[in-house]
């Protein structure tokens, strides 16, 4: 009876050190899998404002631009980037009205006669909002 008593409590000791070292693991695993998907996500931020830098520069080779103005488009293409990439605008009317709001916006950060210069550039502009 007393021998039974003791495998008895030895046997919960056991399962519990065990439940715990599974319970870490498992813990561990979570923590490494966080890590690559914030690691995804930062590159793809990386990339979307690698995209929009190129905009800029391509902006900038038509017009000048002052640092503010280029920070706020720097802005807007960065996230433009990021809902393509993540496919936010996929149907034609979510691309028609995405390509409404940056047009709008570059309307906001450009003075009338700047505006119609990059419109006059189709190719430019189309790159621009699409």
């Amino acid at each position: 009876m007393i021998f039974n008593c003791l495998i008895i409590t030895h046997m919960k000791k056991i399962v519990f050190i065990f439940s715990i070292i599974l319970s870490l693991s498992l813990n561990c695993n979570a923590q490494e899998n966080k890590t690559i998907a914030t690691t995804k996500a930062e590159t793809a931020r990386v990339a979307d404002k690698a995209k929009a830098q190129e905009d800029i520069k391509d902006l900038e080779s038509f017009i000048t631009l002052s640092p503010e103005k280029s920070s706020l488009l720097l802005g807007l293409f960065t996230t433009k980037h990021g809902m393509i990439r993540q496919g936010q605008a996929v149907s034609a009317e979510q691309k028609s009205k995405l390509n409404e709001i940056i047009t709008r916006k570059m309307e906001g950060v450009f003075d009338i006669p700047t505006f119609e210069k990059l419109k006059s550039n189709t190719v430019l502009y189309q790159k621009l909002i699409n």
